[in-house]
């Protein structure tokens, strides 16, 4: 299956995207992941890879290819919100997610902010609170792990 993969992308320009590769960790995988990364690297020429985890991956160098890390903050109101709608079982199409929105994002200096901002109003907190403060991964386990009843009382009470 490799051979095959990099076969696929050995003439072209990608980008591969590992999310949330700390999953990894302790599998057998993860024994054969730094394999397949060197002979990934090896084997194609227009090939970029981007991993996300919550932790620097202490990887050597791969292929003459190193590890950057790169520590990002948590999102702003906006980004939380959209994020949410998106991951969320309770919000079914586009229109929703639309509404949604336009319901919990109404100020545009509310949406530029993030959770620990200066000028963060109660509301605005209760948001992000509810989504997971802005950070990526707890606003997924939010979406994935609130009810239908929870969403319907957390729309119900949010303003």
């Amino acid at each position: 299956v490799f051979q095959s993969v990099f076969k696929a992308l050995s003439k072209v320009k990608a980008l591969v995207v590992f999310d949330r590769v700390e999953v990894l960790d302790g599998t057998e995988e993860a024994q054969e992941f730094p394999l397949f990364l060197s002979t990934l690297f090896r084997e194609t020429r227009n090939v970029r890879v981007l991993m996300t985890a919550c932790k620097p991956l202490g990887l050597s160098t791969l292929g003459g290819v190193g590890e950057h890390t790169l520590r990002l903050g948590p999102l702003n109101l906006k980004s939380t919100v959209r994020l949410f709608a998106i991951l969320c079982p309770q919000v079914h199409t586009g229109e929703e997610r639309r509404r949604l929105l336009e319901l919990l994002v109404t100020d545009d200096t509310q949406a530029r902010l993030c959770h620990d901002d200066e000028g963060i109003t109660k509301r605005t907190r209760k948001i992000l609170m509810f989504m997971g403060n802005g950070v990526p991964s707890r606003t997924f386990n939010a979406a994935y792990q609130t009810s239908k009843k929870e969403y319907e009382d957390f729309l119900n009470n949010v303003n």
